[in-house]
């Protein structure tokens, strides 16, 4: 989670979308949460 914060949770949901498209593997589609969180611009860490 520390990494993913450091990169950005935008980041890192954009390339789970894209290796989930190359692959046609549903399950590394990013989570919900980490979707909520990057289109809130934020990470793990930030407070609720």
């Amino acid at each position: 989670m520390f990494h993913a914060d450091q990169i950005g949770l935008k980041k890192v949901c954009e390339r789970l979308e894209a290796y989930a498209e190359a692959t046609g593997d549903e399950s590394l589609k990013p989570s919900r949460l980490i979707r909520q969180l990057a289109e809130a611009g934020k990470g793990f860490s930030d407070p609720d």
